[in-house]
């Protein structure tokens, strides 16, 4: 029995149908990929290279794995650089949980992830929003005036920045709220403090490019200033 720590790539059931050496795994040179399994689910894993680092061509040969293994069926994915201490441990931990990993397997069926960023130019936002507000307005006089105090500069400054961060967060919620009917689930992902969202969909491979043309037909309603990205479609990290 193989002792040695082990580089994990992902978790499948233990039907799927992918096989081993047709899986180039990462280091350099490419490590072999090999299988091990207990109850209903299986892993995919490999030794673990001497050089493994978040390099370039370390996380492209991870992803092409998982992209591999996607396309034949439903995976858990890894994320880069997840290592197991042998593969005893790996086997104990699929016997233990093979119910609730398949379970998983199931929930996220045959999906795909997109995540989508969306930000807005903070000029556009700090012109809607001390065009509404009653409350900016009547600091901005108050600050303009002369002899205006640095207190009045602060208040200012704060009523402005908590009206972006309103305004930025309604803007991501009425986006979601757009998006979500077309992805079975979502999550939420920490948002820079320029974006309005920053959220992630389970997307039916079947959906994929309905989803695609979602998000452009939401970059055009939001027109000019507004700046949709959208990445993937990606192992379902976000939902395992």
């Amino acid at each position: 029995m193989n002792t040695v720590p082990c580089y994990l790539y992902a978790i499948t059931a233990a039907d799927h149908p992918a096989r081993t050496d047709s899986l180039v795994g990462v280091g350099d040179p490419p490590a072999e990929l090999r299988v091990v399994q207990a109850g209903e689910v299986k892993a995919y894993i490999s030794d673990v290279p001497e050089d493994l680092k978040a390099r370039r061509r370390h996380l492209l040969a991870h992803q092409e794995v998982l992209n591999s293994l996607l396309g034949e069926g439903s995976v858990l994915p890894m994320q880069f650089g997840h290592i197991a201490p042998d593969e005893s441990q790996i086997r104990e931990v699929l016997a233990e949980r093979s119910t609730d990993f398949v379970e998983q397997l199931q929930r996220i069926g045959d999906c795909v992830e997109f995540h989508v960023k969306a930000s807005r130019a903070e000029v556009d936002v700090i012109r809607d929003v001390t065009q509404e507000s009653d409350e900016i307005r009547q600091l901005r006089q108050r600050a303009q005036r002369p002899g205006a105090s640095h207190e009045d500069q602060v208040a200012l400054g704060e009523a402005v920045s908590r009206a972006i961060a309103t305004r930025r967060a309604a803007d991501g919620a009425d986006l979601h709220q757009r998006l979500a009917p077309a992805a079975g689930d979502s999550r939420a992902a920490e948002a820079a403090a320029e974006e309005s969202l920053a959220a992630s969909y389970l997307v039916p491979v079947s959906g994929a490019e309905e989803f695609g043309r979602l998000v452009t037909t939401e970059q055009n309603r939001l027109g000019e200033g507004w700046d949709v990205r959208l990445f993937g479609p990606l192992p379902p990290y976000s939902f395992v």
